[in-house]
């Protein structure tokens, strides 16, 4: 996203808990409703889109600072996009307790996780722990 909208894109700023390069970029754009999602053994799957707001323009490290808006670059870019709820960025996804495996501990992500959607495989790169 940074290299279209020419801006610094720290991902902080979209507050993710898990980040996947896979090597066709903005894939997670095309996954349908329900589609599943595996990290190791874990299954999930995709619970739509996810909406980005104004907070993408605050720096969590310095909230008073100002600059180009984020979410400004992110609607042009996806001119047409976004299904009327705003831009989006990122993939909503929960656990499917149908698909895990039997022994699967949902609370046990590492990083270097294989990820796999359909054919696509990569690697789960980054892992912010949660607030909650």
């Amino acid at each position: 996203f940074g290299r279209v909208c020419v801006l610094a894109v720290p991902s902080e700023r979209f507050r993710a808990n898990l980040e996947v390069d896979f090597a066709v970029p903005y894939m997670e754009a095309g996954w349908s409703v329900g589609s599943a999602v595996h990290v190791g053994r874990l299954a999930f799957e995709a619970a739509g889109r996810c909406v980005r707001c104004q907070a993408v323009d605050i720096d969590p490290d310095d909230p008073a600072a100002t600059g180009p808006s984020l979410l400004a670059a992110l609607a042009t870019a996806q001119a047409g996009g976004g299904g009327g709820k705003g831009p989006t960025f990122g993939t909503l996804l929960r656990p499917c307790v149908e698909r895990l495996g039997a022994g699967s501990d949902l609370s046990v992500l590492t990083l270097g996780m294989q990820v796999r959607h359909g054919s696509h495989v990569a690697e789960l790169a980054t892992l912010v722990p949660s607030a909650a």
